[in-house]
């Protein structure tokens, strides 16, 4: 029987037990908990002190997921050389044997479920963002959260057991009042007003999504987020920060950015795409953008589109000298999405397809200015009808496709 159950590629309970039991070595595993110094900032769904205290006391042993999970989020940031020579393939390993004590109700905390749902969000094996990746596990983190009551006021949970409801903060479903429970992680200058400005930002997000839904049920005031953002930008800061400014203060700037060309596609004077490409690079010289999530990839995905329509809109009129520039800052780019692919393999499809666009219209551009009037190709894609929906910002309350 168990060769049988071998040859057909499935383990003995046995084997699974002894697997997801397996950790690294103790060094790497000590390099891995730098979950805590580049993203629990962002994600602080765990208590450090106690974790840590239990982590280097035997016979205060962890729990198993909490501890898996944790290591896997690690992976993300760690330094260790047999870990950063084979990252992706580190963290799947660990997912994995996370994930299986997840869906095997190996635990039963269900603040240690939240948690390890939350930290998973730092995995992306796919492109499937319904049955897996980020976007599912926020869902999983907010139903249990939800479940415990977290996002509200409870003598029945302490304020460390609260905490973790913070990890619904990309998606703007955290409360306000529960912020108070936060302490600001040792030697970073990250609390309670940077988690304010991601929340902020996080609602008129949700706005704006509602605003390029395919139909609308109200109508949305697009000078009312206009309005919103502008407050949140004098109030926070966020357009004043510089590259000698901590790390974690270009998180809101980026995201705001991302929101602002969301928001304003159609518009032709957006400065986000810069904004988004020079936070990346001061990240990168920061050796910071381990830190970044993935709702980056997304950010930068929006500013080349926003440039890849510049470019189309100047080559399509001819005025190649507004090109030319325009293809240097999507070069630029192209190396932001190089960076951000040590840690996020979606970015390598990111870099595939700009890169793809950079050359086409690069090749076009040469060939007109050598005079051999070349019409644009049907294949360079054109970002305004694939992002169709953008199109309803101008016509609020009329009927879309």
């Amino acid at each position: 029987m168990t060769a049988m159950v071998t040859r057909m590629g499935m383990k003995s309970t046995h084997d699974l037990t002894a697997e997801v039991a397996s950790f690294p070595a103790p060094e790497v595993c000590d390099a891995l908990v730098a979950y805590f110094q580049h993203i629990r900032p962002f994600i602080p769904v765990i208590s450090m002190p106690e974790f840590l205290e239990r982590y280097r006391t035997p016979d205060q042993p962890l729990s198993l997921l909490l501890l898996q999970a944790v290591l896997m989020a690690g992976t993300h940031a760690c330094s260790h050389p047999l870990v950063s020579s084979n990252r992706y393939s580190v963290k799947n390993i660990l997912f994995r044997r996370a994930s299986m004590l997840f869906h095997t109700h190996h635990e039963t905390d269900r603040i240690h479920l939240m948690q390890a749902a939350a930290l998973f969000t730092w995995h992306v094996g796919d492109g499937d963002t319904v049955a897996g990746g980020p976007w599912y596990w926020f869902g999983i983190a907010v139903r249990i959260g939800c479940g415990l009551g977290t996002h509200q006021y409870s003598t029945g949970l302490l304020a460390k057991e609260r905490a973790p409801i913070l990890a619904l903060l990309v998606v703007g479903l955290c409360l306000r009042k529960t912020l108070g429970t936060l302490i600001p992680p040792p030697g970073a200058d990250v609390g309670l007003d940077f988690l304010n400005r991601m929340v902020e930002l996080a609602y008129i997000g949700l706005y704006v999504l509602a605003a390029n839904a395919p139909s609308l049920e109200r109508l949305v005031d697009i000078s009312s987020i206009n309005a919103r953002l502008g407050l949140c930008s004098l109030q926070s800061g966020i357009l004043s920060v510089t590259e000698k400014d901590f790390p974690w203060t270009h998180h809101p700037r980026m995201h705001y950015n991302f929101i602002l060309l969301h928001l304003h596609r159609d518009f032709d004077d957006i400065s986000g795409s810069q904004t988004v490409r020079s936070t990346v690079a001061q990240l990168a010289a920061q050796h910071a953008l381990q830190q970044c999530p993935f709702t980056r990839v997304s950010a930068v995905t929006a500013a080349g589109i926003q440039l890849a329509g510049e470019i189309r809109t100047a080559v399509a009129t001819r005025t190649f000298l507004i090109a030319i520039p325009a293809l240097e800052r999507l070069a630029t780019l192209l190396r932001c999405t190089s960076m951000l692919a040590l840690y996020w393999p979606a970015a390598h499809a990111v870099h595939s397809i700009f890169k793809e666009a950079h050359q086409e219209y690069d090749k076009y551009v040469t060939q007109n200015l050598q005079g051999e009037q070349v019409s644009m190709p049907e294949t360079l894609t054109d970002w305004n009808r694939l992002f169709a929906g953008s199109q309803m910002l101008q016509q609020v309350g009329t009927d879309q496709e």
